[in-house]
């Protein structure tokens, strides 16, 4: 029998300012941890994605969005790091 982890009713954290898009990691959806996530920051003239479970970063200027965010959902899909509880 094959089962799909699905998220429970755990709420997420409030996006902090900015973020536009947000990626839940391997290991968020292993353990059914909303917060454990790959959010991507548009600014003036950057966007950066940032891996809160393992500190994974990436940027690029905002005339390449697409990149950043490929490359958010790519680490996304592999990130097993868990998040630390007590940040």
């Amino acid at each position: 029998m094959t089962t799909t982890a699905q998220p429970t009713d755990q709420t997420p954290t409030t996006w902090p300012p900015n973020v536009t898009a947000r990626f839940l990691t391997r290991v968020g959806i292993h353990l059914r941890d909303l917060n454990a996530t790959v959010d991507v920051t548009d600014t003036a003239d950057r966007t950066i994605a940032t891996c809160w479970p393992c500190g994974w970063t990436t940027d690029h200027g905002t005339a390449y969005r697409h990149q950043v965010l490929e490359k958010a959902q790519q680490h996304a899909d592999g990130c097993t790091a868990l998040p630390n509880p007590n940040a």
